[in-house]
């Protein structure tokens, strides 16, 4: 199960992003959560349809009225096991 964890920016607060966010996560199974961090949304995800979770926010945002997804920066998840 692979980890990925990725800043979206562009006008995704206050929108509806983070339900949005959460139907596509259900539909690719990915576990995690969203937050927001001042004018972005901040997204920890785990499981094995990462790329295409990330992708699906990407192309499908575009079909929502209010959410306008500029750029997706993906950071690098430095997880540990937990103890």
């Amino acid at each position: 199960m692979g980890k990925m964890h990725f800043i979206v920016k562009g006008r995704v607060v206050g929108v509806g992003f983070r339900s949005f966010a959460k139907r596509l996560a259900t539909k690719f199974e990915v576990n995690g959560f969203v937050k927001n961090v001042g004018k972005d949304v901040e997204v920890h995800s785990e499981g094995e349809k990462l790329e295409e979770f990330m992708k699906a926010i990407n192309v499908q945002s575009t079909s929502f009225i209010g959410i306008n997804v500029e750029r997706i920066v993906e950071k690098k998840c430095e997880c540990r096991p937990f103890d």
